[in-house]
């Protein structure tokens, strides 16, 4: 599965701010596929180069070659909504607290956005044999 990267700019003023009264060590938490799916889940979601497509894959975006089941890939064009469920967790980590967040309660939202993303990743990703849905984790970020 490609990395996810999420366009934070929109934070950039508040995060400068707090990475000054909280320290600079970023808040993370990574969507992974892992085990032998791992091999073929960037493929899945990228496309893969070829002549033409077979009984089970179709040509798409950029002339690359995408399973039936995912035609635009599976992961990667989730982003949007990942992004709007770090804004979702972190609205209500604000509108729940009087004071501002700590940095283990940002790492906590952060957290619980990322397991919804793998819940929609698991949700859109193409049925092989199961084992590529089931190998979709989080790898929680610590704060």
């Amino acid at each position: 599965m490609p990395d996810i990267s999420l366009d934070t700019r929109p934070f950039e003023a508040w995060i400068g701010a707090r990475n000054r009264e909280l320290g600079t060590k970023p808040m993370t938490a990574d969507i992974v596929a892992e085990g032998e799916a791992a091999k073929y889940a960037v493929v899945w979601d990228a496309g893969a180069q070829g002549k033409k497509p077979g009984k089970r894959t179709v040509r798409g975006k950029g002339g690359r070659i995408f399973s039936k089941q995912a035609r635009q890939g599976y992961a990667s064009r989730q982003i949007p909504r990942i992004l709007r469920y770090l804004v979702e967790s972190f609205t209500a980590l604000f509108r729940a607290k009087k004071a501002l967040p700590d940095r283990i309660e940002l790492q906590g939202a952060v957290n619980a956005a990322a397991e919804r993303g793998a819940e929609l990743i698991r949700a859109s990703a193409p049925q092989d044999t199961g084992r590529l849905k089931s190998s979709i984790r989080v790898h929680p970020g610590a704060g």
